[in-house]
């Protein structure tokens, strides 16, 4: 389970020295291959947590892998492009265009790739959820600051899905 500070930004948590073994280095783009394939960002895990080979990724990455809490995945290293363009989906809430430049800076640097969902937190506490259903270039991209951001439209037969994982609630230590 990621800390709440991680939840969403698709942060790939692992003992630096395993990362080492593995071939990957810190603030390397690396697939997380669980029942599905999805990117994420290497980044040391806290001191508690070195040493005992295991890997923290938040709620919506385990969902974009489909897998749960201590399942085994895989990790390599990756090379990705910038995405010049991202169409999604809203899963949740459709944003108002005065959202859209708010949520693109939460998202910069996020890799990601079609088929897998990221969810940007809101002022007021709201969450607004997406599916990724294109990039461009296809394939695992990170959005930078130049990428466009382009929102489909919502099917509204749906209601809006909310999954939610124990570090969207945190704060909740024994």
């Amino acid at each position: 389970e990621a800390r709440p500070r991680d939840a969403g930004r698709a942060l790939v948590r692992l003992d630096p020295e395993t990362a080492g073994t593995l071939g990957i280095r810190i603030g390397d783009v690396v697939e997380i291959r669980g029942k599905r394939s999805t990117f994420g960002k290497a980044m040391p895990a806290f001191p508690e947590h070195r040493g005992q080979e295991r890997v923290f990724i938040d709620g919506i990455t385990r969902i974009n892998a489909n897998v749960g809490l201590d399942e085994t995945v895989e990790l390599r290293p990756v090379k990705v492009a910038q995405a010049s363009k991202v169409h999604v989906k809203p899963l949740s809430l459709s944003p108002k265009k005065r959202d859209l430049e708010y949520i693109c800076s939460r998202i910069d640097g996020l890799p990601i790739c079609t088929g897998d969902q990221l969810r940007v937190s809101l002022f007021g506490g709201r969450d607004a959820s997406f599916h990724v259903d294109a990039t461009t270039p296809l394939g695992p991209v990170v959005i930078g600051p130049d990428t466009r951001l382009v929102v489909n439209e919502r099917d509204s037969s749906k209601p809006p899905a909310r999954a939610s994982s124990y570090e969207d609630i945190g704060g909740l230590g024994g």
